[in-house]
């Protein structure tokens, strides 16, 4: 089913636990969403946000499943492939990405704070949108695909890379980086 109204916009998370700490509004964990490329911290005349581009941007609804606050905007995070219920993998995160081609998708980067344990957040799977390039990468160039690295970075696959690299493919550049910049890219993250 595509859904047409998301609970919430980019920029925003969702309450993911009641006052006694059980988790609530699951069902909307692993939800995809097509949102409009605007830019959602600036708004245009009428009030409504500015659009960036013709494109639409997919997105899923993640929980932080890491067990403490998580640093989500622009980085790329880990889906937790070892939860219980598999059919649910792509609706939580467990972490930033700690290494070289994991399955991976963008936090959102208008979020402006930590994401809390247990809230639900976007991540983006398809479309623009901003990530961190791995400082310790050599340069990525417009139209390099894009890996996970450690720290919660991107990086450029690289010669060396596998048909597993190439699977995990998160994004492909659409800016230059010289490293440990914030560039704008083209996500494709299979799902």
């Amino acid at each position: 089913m595509k859904y047409v109204d998301p609970p919430f916009m980019l920029g925003e998370t969702l309450k993911g636990t009641d006052d006694d700490g059980n988790e609530i509004n699951s069902h909307w964990e692993g939800q995809i969403f097509e949102l409009p490329d605007v830019d959602v911290s600036a708004s245009s005349i009428r009030g409504s946000k500015s659009r960036q581009g013709g494109r639409q941007i997919k997105a899923v609804i993640c929980r932080n499943s890491k067990g403490s606050a998580l640093t989500a905007a622009k980085k790329v995070l880990k889906f937790d492939i070892g939860t219980s219920n598999s059919r649910i993998a792509l609706g939580r995160i467990t972490a930033q990405s700690g290494g070289t081609a994991e399955w991976a998708g963008i936090g959102d980067q208008y979020l402006t704070s930590t994401v809390a344990d247990k809230e639900l957040f976007w991540v983006i799977l398809e479309g623009p949108c901003k990530v961190t390039t791995n400082s310790g990468s050599s340069a990525v160039a417009v139209g390099d695909i894009l890996v996970s690295a450690a720290s919660g970075e991107a990086a450029e696959i690289g010669a060396s890379a596998d048909a597993i690299d190439g699977v995990n493919a998160i994004a492909r550049a659409l800016q230059t980086s010289d490293g440990s910049d914030e560039i704008l890219v083209s996500a494709c993250v299979r799902h």
